[in-house]
């Protein structure tokens, strides 16, 4: 009896040692005592041709693990299959209209240019700020030591924030420029154009440059498009019209010429100037709305569920995610894919210094040049409009393919049509 009682409790004994190093149940062990495991899921939606998600989750598990945070995090991603996503996506929104749903939002903004379109959880991220969805971040992020938004772009920042408070956090987002052989140009001087200013120029090379850049940022020649709070757009029909006249008028250029090096969204300045030739004069050149300034297009962002149980620890989790140790290295970087240029300026300025431009056939990777790196953080800086990548990108996408081509007067009965079901959108 003796031996059965001394048998039994050294199995006991064995076993409470097994589970101390354990998560099961709830509580995790250290030199410091005992600490009580959060359950945490985070939604992460990246598209899987520019991040790979499970990496990036194994980073940021990583991540909390260093700043020994106790919490269990669980992914909830969305399949590529698009009947498929709309299933899981349709069954997240559900549990957060019932006050449940993902803690914590790592998501990307609905894309008109990829093919085929995909549904994002939230296509009009305003309006879900506008009906409470996400947690006001201004308290936390008052008591944060580790995040400090001083350092990121203000203006692309300003995106997050209602008139109650901030309520998410930009991650990356897209500007427009174009980069042309300055050998060519009749004016170097001019480094910034406006629709009106590309026309004036006379200058082909600068026309095909404008119109080949919009043609892959829909709003940059306009500023900020709708205030989901008035639920009006804040472009008029004339003003849609003119725009589009403007941009018709342009010669037309499908693909890169001797002259024009790179067009786009200045994420992809980095791969880009892979196409320069030998003896190129490159001059970068910012493409700007109908205010001289330029609009950003939000790309990612991050957030908090104002239903969730642990906004504390949900913010400790969010401080990890967007730490610069996790943003800018590993298996996630900014600038170097499609996803966009980090918001926080000290590390995208890091990365441009570091990261070679990728090699095309015939050209050897090459550093960013310090004067390169500048003309583009010197564009960021002219940032005086943010838009979040909707629906309304597409249907502008959509207005200018119906208008190429066609005279002014059909290029108006277009406008006027498109307009009409903007209005319909944002007013919904």
């Amino acid at each position: 009896m003796r031996k059965r009682r001394v048998l039994s409790l050294t199995l006991a004994i064995l076993l409470s040692l097994c589970l101390s190093g354990c998560e099961n149940d709830g509580k995790e062990r250290d030199g410091g005592g005992v600490k009580e495991i959060t359950e945490l899921t985070v939604c992460m939606d990246s598209s899987s041709e520019l991040v790979d998600g499970a990496n990036f989750f194994s980073d940021l598990q990583r991540a909390c693990r260093e700043r020994n945070l106790p919490v269990k995090l669980k992914a909830v991603t969305f399949p590529e299959s698009a009947a498929e996503r709309e299933s899981k996506i349709s069954a997240v929104q559900t549990e957060i209209m019932a006050g449940k749903g993902p803690d914590l939002f790592f998501v990307s903004c609905y894309d008109p240019l990829l093919y085929p379109p995909q549904q994002q959880l939230f296509m009009e991220p305003e309006r879900v700020m506008q009906a409470g969805v996400f947690l006001r971040l201004d308290e936390l992020l008052e008591q944060s030591r580790t995040l400090d938004l001083s350092q990121c772009n203000e203006t692309v920042m300003e995106a997050g924030r209602r008139e109650e408070g901030r309520f998410l956090l930009p991650v990356s987002y897209e500007i427009p420029l174009v980069i042309l052989d300055g050998s060519l140009l009749k004016d170097t001087e001019a480094a910034q154009m406006t629709a009106q200013d590309a026309v004036d120029s006379g200058d082909e090379l600068v026309g095909q440059a404008f119109r080949s850049t919009v043609f892959a940022s829909c709003s940059a020649m306009f500023g900020k498009l709708a205030d989901y709070d008035a639920g009006k757009l804040l472009i008029s029909q004339e003003e849609l019209s003119k725009g589009m006249k403007l941009l018709c008028s342009m010669p037309e250029e499908s693909g890169f010429t001797s002259g024009l090096l790179a067009y786009g969204t200045a994420n992809y300045a980095f791969s880009a100037q892979a196409f320069l030739r030998e003896n190129a004069a490159p001059v970068c050149m910012a493409v700007c709305n109908n205010t001289g300034g330029v609009t950003a297009t939000v790309t990612q962002f991050a957030a908090i569920n104002s239903n969730t149980d642990n906004p504390e620890t949900a913010f400790s989790v969010l401080e990890a995610l967007l730490s610069e140790e996790l943003q800018g290295a590993g298996s996630w970087r900014f600038g170097s894919t499609g996803i966009g240029l980090s918001v926080n300026d000290s590390l995208m300025q890091d990365m441009m210094n570091q990261h070679p431009y990728a090699g095309a056939e015939g050209f050897d990777d090459r550093q960013v040049t310090a004067e390169e790196a500048g003309k583009i953080q010197k564009i960021c800086g002219m940032v005086n409009a943010v838009n979040f990548k909707t629906e309304l990108d597409g249907d502008l996408y959509a207005l200018y393919l119906a208008c190429r081509g066609r005279p002014d007067s059909e290029i108006e009965a277009e406008v006027k049509e498109a307009y009409r079901k903007m209005l319909m959108k944002v007013a919904e």
